[in-house]
C-alpha cells in the first residue's frame, strides 16, 4: 500500500496540472481576443482618444501599451517621457 504522503503528493501535483491548464485555456480563449481587440482599437484612435486611455494605463497587454507610447510620442505635444524630460 502507499503512504498517505504519495497520494497527498500526487493529488496535489493533478490539481497543480489542472489550474495550470485552466490559466493556458483562460489565456488564449478570454485574455487573447481582448488583446487583440485593443490592439485593432489603438491602432484606430486620435491622438486626444489615445492620451486619454495612456494616462489611466488600461491596457490589456505590455505590447499595446507599447504601441500607445510609441504612438503618443508621435502627437503633437508629446508627454515629458518622450522628450526625455520627467515620466516614471
Amino acid at each position: 500500500m502507499m503512504d498517505p504522503i504519495f497520494i497527498v503528493a500526487i493529488v496535489f501535483l493533478v490539481l497543480g496540472g489542472a489550474f495550470g491548464g485552466y490559466v493556458v485555456y483562460h489565456k488564449e480563449t478570454v485574455i487573447r481576443p481582448l488583446e487583440i481587440e485593443e490592439h485593432n482599437a489603438v491602432e484606430k484612435m486620435s491622438c486626444d482618444e489615445l492620451r486619454l486611455k495612456h494616462e489611466g494605463g488600461q491596457y490589456w497587454s505590455f505590447n499595446n501599451w507599447k504601441l500607445g507610447n510609441t504612438k503618443i510620442c508621435g502627437c503633437p505635444n508629446p508627454p515629458p517621457q518622450c522628450t526625455g524630460g520627467g515620466g516614471h
